[in-house]
């Protein structure tokens, strides 16, 4: 398979991958790109340098690419995500053009770009697992429909983020009784691989689901910045396995982004796994 097509220099962007380097104006692109666009969830420079390089299987020389124009200033972006995985191998693509340059095909190059670097990737894996390449955006913004369609995506499976406020005119949050012998109990240290193969077993069926191993565990949940262990929580039941480890029933898995907090013009947390 031949290396995927760079998007035509007749757009007037010089395109490269992205490097930490990048991380400054690559983020006053993607500011732009939220100003236009109001998405549920900013980004910071510390998010990007993670989507660049955090994880062992991250090859940001061969998973991205930005769109420079003449006076340095980033103007589109494209990054894949190839996520490791036993029984299904799921690239996801993400990328955006800044809103004074859309309307000129770049978005069109990007994701062609995008698309045959996803499938150059999954040829590097078993052939023997299923795969997927996926795009996720908000319903709302029409034209990234229109954009993905163009290309052959079909949309399968929609996502909602659900708000509850807190203050004093919220509806008062109802109280549950557990079952016999659960108990609530903080989520400390000792119990993070204990909850890992506790949701590794819960989600085995679910959808898209890919268990998680420990450096993914460690990294996007219990290690990374916006978790707060301290807002988490784990059912733990009296039974006790045969391995030892303690007996999770369930857990919550909260985190906050305090980069959306100045936007939306108030704090919020997120329930992020349960």
């Amino acid at each position: 398979m031949s290396p995927p097509l760079l998007p035509s220099p007749d757009l007037g962007l010089t395109w490269r991958p992205i490097s930490v380097e990048d991380i400054a104006t690559w983020h006053e692109l993607v500011q732009a790109i939220e100003a236009a666009d109001e998405p549920s969830e900013r980004m910071d420079p510390d998010d990007l340098v993670e989507e660049l390089t955090d994880g062992s299987y991250k090859d940001p020389a061969r998973d991205s690419l930005i769109g420079i124009d003449g006076d340095g200033v980033a103007r589109a972006f494209g990054h894949v995500w190839l996520l490791p995985g036993a029984t299904l191998r799921r690239v996801f693509l993400w990328g955006g053009v800044h809103p004074d340059w859309r309307g000129r095909g770049i978005g069109r190059q990007v994701l062609r770009w995008q698309t045959e670097r996803a499938h150059e990737a999954l040829e590097d894996q078993s052939s023997e697992v299923p795969w997927r390449i996926a795009v996720i955006h908000q319903q709302r913004l029409a034209d990234r429909s229109a954009l993905c369609a163009a290309a052959g995506y079909t949309a399968i499976r929609w996502f909602h983020d659900m708000v509850r406020p807190l203050g004093p005119d919220a509806p008062p949050i109802p109280d549950i009784e557990l079952s016999a012998g659960l108990e609530v109990a903080p989520w400390t240290d000792d119990l993070d691989e204990a909850v890992r193969l506790a949701h590794n077993e819960a989600f085995a069926n679910h959808w898209g689901s890919q268990p998680r191993d420990a450096e993914a565990w460690k990294t996007w949940t219990i290690d990374h910045r916006t978790f707060r262990r301290d807002w988490s929580r784990v059912v733990l039941a009296p039974t006790q396995p045969e391995d030892g480890r303690p007996a999770v029933a369930g857990y919550l898995s909260s985190h906050a982004y305090s980069q959306d907090w100045e936007a939306k013009g108030y704090t919020q947390g997120w329930v992020a796994l349960v």
